[in-house]
């Protein structure tokens, strides 16, 4: 079906958290600039799907490359945020932020890559420090990230990756518990896992400390009304529950993760091509340095940050994964690209400021593009890959 194009990047709205709300206050996001639309390396994402045999990697590069083939921007994405309850921006119109990180590292090679060195923490660990308060455990995490992550990983028989999620789990109030129904970093990790990382020195050491801290933290919110307000004036009322303070924690935090993000928008405007929490993804390359000055001067706070062009990271291959062979893909997909030069060769009536999107499961049909993948494609392809 044919679709407007956006015509704000920021939704004017905010979304709530409360449904009984109908009528969403005002982003604190208007006027804020960003990019409207991605640029997609079509190229390199058929090179990466012959280099990977995740076939979740391989679908969604598949679908990057067919959104990508719009009618009406060719080769780029259109994309539009919403302002959630703590006032970060979140991608609601093609999905980009959920892309895997080694396709949306492939889709957009040669661009800029920027983060907030372990955001989370080092936020944490300013605002302690600035309340005259001591934290020598995540001072020493900050000190040895990538090691301590990997002692705890092999201790815990568990992926890295995963140990780096869990950890940041703990600040949100996180159950230390081995049981998957009811503990987000037993699902995380597994059962057995689990088990270990709950009992493990390093995650005991920094789950005390995070607790003592966030009381100092919380008591420091400014408040207005019986609500505590964060760094982007966005306000929330206690639960009364048993995880309130951990709730009020992330509320304080993610209000200066996004307060710095905004600073940097506010600068670089369309330069920035994808916001992505505690970071962006810009299409030149910036002065780190004046970034680092801009951020202290909005928050306050010394935050590092960590830059690297694109790809950043590389595709996975898993010994021993039959789910997909890279070779037929690779193939499809070069022939999906054949069928979308001879479809773009006859023009079609596309109204000015819109694009062709298809509700179609099938990858070639030639009415426009496939905004998710469904069961039936996800089916095809496997059949596809055992075909050879």
């Amino acid at each position: 079906r044919q679709l407007p194009m956006p015509r704000n990047v920021i939704l004017t709205r905010a979304a709530s958290d409360d449904p009984k709300v109908i009528h969403a206050k005002k982003s604190v996001w208007v006027g804020v600039a960003c990019a409207p639309s991605i640029p997609i390396n079509i190229e390199r994402l058929k090179a990466f799907i012959g280099q990977t045999n995740v076939l979740k990697h391989q679908l969604a590069a598949l679908r990057l490359i067919k959104s990508s083939r719009n009618q009406f921007l060719g080769a780029r994405i259109p994309v539009q945020y919403e302002q959630k309850s703590t006032g970060r921006l979140v991608e609601v119109l093609s999905n980009i932020q959920n892309t895997p990180r080694e396709v949306l590292s492939a889709a957009l090679h040669g661009q800029w890559d920027y983060d907030l060195s372990n955001a989370h923490f080092s936020i944490l660990r300013a605002w302690a420090h600035r309340l005259g308060k001591k934290s020598p455990f995540i001072d020493r995490y900050l000190q040895n990230k990538k090691k301590i992550r990997s002692e705890v990983a092999i201790d815990c028989f568990a992926n890295e990756d995963d140990v780096k999620e869990c950890l940041i789990a703990l600040m949100y109030g996180s159950v230390l518990s081995s049981d998957e129904k009811y503990a987000s970093i037993a699902r995380t990790l597994g059962s057995d896992s689990a088990k270990r990382f709950i009992a493990h020195p390093v995650v005991i050491s920094l789950k005390k400390e995070i607790v003592r801290l966030r009381n100092h933290i919380v008591a420091d919110l400014r408040m207005h009304a019986g609500r505590y307000c964060n760094a982007m004036n966005i306000s929330v009322v206690p639960n009364g529950k048993r995880n309130e303070k951990a709730v009020l924690l992330c509320h304080a935090l993610q209000g200066f993760e996004a307060l710095a993000l905004k600073t940097v928008m506010e600068k670089y405007k369309e330069k920035i091509l994808l916001p992505m929490h505690d970071g962006w993804i810009s299409s030149e390359r910036l002065d780190k340095h004046e970034l680092e000055v801009l951020i202290k001067g909005a928050t306050g706070f010394n935050l590092e940050i960590e830059e690297k062009q694109l790809p950043k990271y590389p595709p996975q291959w898993v010994e021993g994964n039959s789910s997909g062979n890279a070779q037929s893909l690779i193939l499809k997909s070069n022939s999906l690209n054949e069928h979308f030069d001879e479809m773009f060769e006859k023009p079609k009536d596309v109204k000015p400021g819109s694009f062709i999107i298809s509700n179609s499961p099938q990858w070639s049909e030639s009415d426009g593009v496939h905004a998710k993948v469904g069961r039936k494609t996800h089916n095809e392809l496997k059949k596809l890959s055992k075909k050879g």
